[in-house]
C-alpha cells in the first residue's frame, strides 16, 4: 500500500504531528527511532496518560482511536513492533 493513501477503512497512516490530534499531545511526545515517546505524565504501572474530551485516557488509545480506527469495542491495544510501554506510535499497535 501507498503511505500517503487511505488503508481500507478510510483512514490515512499515522505520522507525527498530524493535525488529526492537539498541539498538547504532540508537545508530549519525542521522536526516538520509529517510536514515539510520550514524556509527560504515565501512571503508576508507567502506561502513558493524557487528558482528552474530559478524561483522563490511555495516551496510545488516544492515538490510535484518533489516528487509526475508532475502537468500536472494548479490547485490548497490544505493541506488536516495538514493545516499549511508553511509545504511542499507532503504527506499532494492533487491537486484538
Amino acid at each position: 500500500m501507498n503511505p500517503n493513501e487511505p488503508s481500507p477503512n478510510g483512514y490515512l497512516p499515522p505520522a507525527f504531528g498530524d493535525v488529526r490530534l492537539s498541539w498538547r499531545f504532540w508537545n508530549k511526545v519525542r521522536i526516538e527511532g520509529e517510536c514515539w515517546i510520550w514524556s509527560a505524565w504515565t501512571d503508576r504501572s508507567g502506561s502513558p496518560r493524557f487528558w482528552f474530551n474530559g478524561a483522563e485516557r490511555q495516551a496510545h488509545r488516544v492515538a490510535f482511536e484518533q489516528l487509526l480506527e475508532p475502537l468500536k469495542r472494548k479490547g485490548t491495544i497490544h505493541r506488536t513492533v516495538c514493545q516499549r510501554l511508553t511509545c504511542v506510535n499507532p503504527a506499532h499497535m494492533e487491537l486484538r
